[in-house]
Formats: C-alpha cells, sequence, structure tokens
C-alpha cells in the first residue's frame, strides 16, 4: 500500500510541475499590416451588370458584401481557417492555411494552401491600390479558381448596413 501512496504523490507532484502551453488562436495572431492600416475604413465598389459587390478594409480584416445580401467578414491573421478563406469560395469541409507573404501601405499578399491531404488547393491572393488611390484590385494565382480577379473603385457612398459575419 505504501507503494501506491509514493507513485500518487510523485505522479501529482509531476503533474503540477508541467507548464501550461501557450496556445495560440487565430485572434491573437499579429494583424498589424501595413496595408491594412493604412486603409482601414475605406469602402470599394464595382457593380457588374445587375450585381453589385463592395469591399471595407478593416484594421484586422475585411468584409465583402454582394447585392443578395450576401456578407463575409475575412480575416487577415496567419492562421488555419475553415472555407471561405480571403474571398476564396471552395470546399467547406477543408482547412486552408493563410500566411503572409508580403506587406506593403498599398499592396498585400497571402499564401492560401489547404491542410488535409485529401485537397491540393494552392494560390496567392494579393490586394493593390493604384497610385492615385482610388481603385483596388483583388488577384488570384491558383490552381483551380475560374475567378482570376476583380477591380474596385473608391466609394464615398457608405458599406451597406449590415453586420458581417
Amino acid at each position: 500500500m505504501k507503494y501506491i501512496y509514493v507513485l500518487f504523490f510523485i505522479l501529482i507532484v509531476s503533474l503540477s510541475s508541467c507548464k501550461d502551453e501557450e496556445i495560440i488562436t487565430c485572434e491573437d495572431e499579429n494583424k498589424n499590416y501595413q496595408f491594412f492600416s493604412n486603409h482601414a475604413g475605406k469602402v470599394w465598389y464595382r457593380s457588374l451588370a445587375v450585381y453589385e459587390y463592395y469591399y471595407r478594409i478593416n484594421q484586422d480584416s475585411f468584409d465583402e458584401y454582394s447585392a443578395d445580401d450576401q456578407c463575409a467578414n475575412y480575416s487577415v491573421a496567419d492562421c488555419e481557417y475553415n472555407m471561405p478563406v480571403g474571398g476564396i469560395h471552395l470546399d467547406n469541409k477543408n482547412k486552408y492555411s493563410q500566411t503572409l507573404i508580403e506587406d506593403q501601405p498599398n499592396f498585400i499578399s497571402f499564401r492560401i494552401e489547404s491542410v488535409s491531404l485529401e485537397d491540393n488547393y494552392s494560390g496567392v491572393m494579393s490586394y493593390s491600390i493604384n497610385d492615385t488611390g482610388d481603385t483596388l484590385t483583388w488577384s488570384l494565382e491558383d490552381n483551380l479558381s475560374f475567378d482570376k480577379g476583380m477591380w474596385f473603385v473608391k466609394s464615398n457612398a457608405p458599406f451597406p448596413n449590415i453586420i458581417c459575419d
């Protein structure tokens, strides 16, 4: 019986001496990018026939709104996400990682890659603003998507009154 008490005591001591590991979540990641800091609060607009699109750049994310009342918020932290990531709509059952490649006041790009073994998605997503500051260009270089980008003009109109999740 003495041995059981000694083993129990050793187990308690060893468990209490373990250091708690720091778990980093996407919300804890650094999101202070030059591009987003420089353009936070700006609204961008594009009309394609009957379809209207709005982009809003926030300090740590951006919102995408389409005329059919669909609104999504995309984080800009390096992290793993369930889809959609950064405006790319693929498969909602797989996870994808987003990693910063370059950050400048008028240009930012991320590498997007699938984390799951059953998917082989890989691409580079970029946002740039022209020298006059009135055009935002979103571009995508990848191995799957039909849509490779879009441009938007700076808008003085407010972003639609909707909360983007």
